[in-house]
């Protein structure tokens, strides 16, 4: 929760560096509290599944998207990327999974053109803890996504049906 904190109080403060351990808990518990929301925004009746997201869900994401995007560059910064390396997710899926293996990767261990090395007296070395965390962010998301398009496809796919058969009738 702590690391979640620490990332709100730097909301839009791009420049310096992110450990992997402060982003990818704020990653964390972003995804836990959007899926929080998104139940809550399917009990109450606001989700709408065309769009994919609530009411609550759409303010938060809104709301911690800045916050996001800085944490972001500044873990870019920390494997000393630039943050238009972000744009990077622009190019569908293979984008995303370079972005992932940044996100990942080890912190650059002594001080570069971004700053200091935020952990002092790193010496490399794999934080499989985080590696794993990463992993399973990745997964869920992509369940998450799954489970929104799959049935809005056959929705879709109904509709067509539908159109087809109303279209191909006399009058």
């Amino acid at each position: 929760m702590n690391w979640y904190l620490e990332v709100l109080k730097k909301y839009a403060v791009f420049d310096g560096r992110a450990t992997r351990k402060e982003y990818w808990y704020f990653t964390l518990f972003n995804f836990l509290a959007f899926f929080a929301l998104t139940m809550i925004d399917s009990v109450i009746g606001s989700f709408n599944p065309e769009v994919g997201i609530g009411l609550f869900g759409g303010i938060y994401s809104l709301a911690v998207l800045t916050p996001y995007l800085a944490v972001s560059v500044r873990r870019l910064h920390d494997t000393d990327r630039s943050g238009w390396w972000l744009l990077i997710e622009l190019i569908p899926f293979i984008g995303s999974i370079v972005l992932l293996f940044f996100m990942v990767m080890d912190s650059q261990t002594s001080d570069n053109q971004y700053g200091l090395n935020p952990l002092p007296g790193n010496k490399g070395g794999s934080d499989l803890a985080i590696i794993v965390v990463a992993v399973i962010v990745f997964v869920a998301v992509i369940g998450m996504l799954a489970a929104i398009a799959i049935p809005a496809y056959q929705n879709y796919v109904e509709r067509a049906k539908q159109a087809e058969i109303h279209q191909n009738q006399p009058f």
